[in-house]
């Protein structure tokens, strides 16, 4: 993940060969958002756990953004997923 994820999610790599500028293209897209999320996982060992903050405080820096921690769980994320389907 990090930067790059964003940039490959918003397909924005292509935008380089017509000299628009990712970073730019990515804030304007993301304008509205004022903050990001790091799930931490119990159990992660830290090495792993220190990558991803640091891929996190890289995407909050890049695009102005507050981070934000949580304590989460694969099952928690599941749950939490299975019941905005299932209320739209």
């Amino acid at each position: 993940m990090g930067i790059e994820f964003i940039f490959s999610e918003l397909q924005l790599r292509r935008l380089e060969d017509r000299g628009i500028e990712p970073l730019v293209m990515a804030k304007r897209m993301l304008d509205g958002y004022t903050r990001t999320l790091l799930i931490e996982i119990p159990g992660t060992p830290k090495s792993e756990a220190n990558v991803f903050k640091q891929k996190a405080l890289q995407i909050t820096d890049s695009l102005g953004l507050k981070l934000e921690k949580t304590c989460g769980s694969l099952a928690q994320l599941n749950k939490t997923l299975d019941q905005a389907l299932s209320s739209g």
